[in-house]
């Protein structure tokens, strides 16, 4: 199982281990249109016979003929065209079953004394470790996975330098969030492809900043077709899902953040 490094974008946005297991069937087979009609396979003597494909099994296929019979045909006796088409069948059909596990972690990274005002400063890190596991029958291979980690982030705004009279701060409040990707070349049954979303790195003091994870919202590809997804919580589909830019985003409109080393 091969996991590709991925890059990320800090945007502006501890829960407890949630897991979830999606099974998801290909859009083809939700759809409420017409089915299409039987193709006409045709053999390398030029034998045809007319029919829909029922699943394809390594280098065979089953085909239900017009009389309901089914029989198995060997893909490298068919014709290139009908190999082709069973080839592209196969791809647009083909269902992942995956277990999508996730946990949280934030913690500090160390601590030191402010010169002037002597006041703790903390340096912090969270974010989610994410776990995808196989347990489609065969490999999953070629998937793209996608996350949205949504932050909370408070800080405080005293009333004026070196006040700390409490009475006159004013708590402000700005959600955020971090994305990221990256590919899973391939999992073999029960194997399990482990991500480390890229940390949200911050530094606060006991009074004036602070940050929550809000939860995180995972998406797996085949190709273009989302084949799992997985949410901590319903509420995030009210926030909407975003998709990753092209190129990751110059500079970050969080002040006092930044984005953790690669993990």
């Amino acid at each position: 199982m091969l996991v590709k490094s991925f890059s990320g974008e800090l945007l502006l946005a501890v829960l407890r281990r949630v897991t979830l297991i999606v099974l998801l069937l290909p859009v083809a087979a939700l759809s409420a249109a017409a089915p299409a009609p039987p193709h006409t396979f045709t053999d390398q003597f030029g034998r045809t016979m007319l029919g829909d494909i029922v699943e394809v099994t390594g280098p065979q296929v089953k085909i239900r003929r017009n009389d309901g019979e089914t029989v198995m045909v060997e893909l490298a006796k068919l014709v290139e065209a009908d190999a082709a088409y069973v080839t592209r069948w196969e791809r647009e059909h083909r269902v992942f079953r995956l277990r999508i596990d996730a946990s949280s972690f934030h913690h500090a990274v160390g601590s030191n004394q402010s010169r002037d005002a002597g006041r703790v400063i903390q340096n912090m890190e969270m974010g989610y470790e994410i776990k995808i596991t196989n347990e489609s029958p065969v490999p999953a291979a070629e998937l793209r996975f996608e996350y949205n980690v949504f932050v909370l982030t408070r800080s405080t705004v005293l009333g004026g330098p070196n006040s700390y009279n409490m009475s006159t701060t004013r708590i402000t409040s700005t959600p955020g969030r971090i994305r990221a990707k990256g590919t899973i070349d391939q999992m073999g049954l029960k194997q399990t492809a482990t991500v480390r979303t890229s940390p949200l790195a911050y530094t606060a003091t006991e009074s004036a900043l602070s940050a929550e994870l809000q939860g995180v919202w995972v998406r797996v590809y085949f190709e273009d077709r989302v084949v799992a997804e997985f949410l901590s919580s319903e509420k995030l589909r009210g926030e909407g899902w975003q998709e990753i830019a092209p190129a990751p985003a110059r500079g970050f409109p969080l002040r006092g953040f930044s984005p953790g080393p690669p993990s």
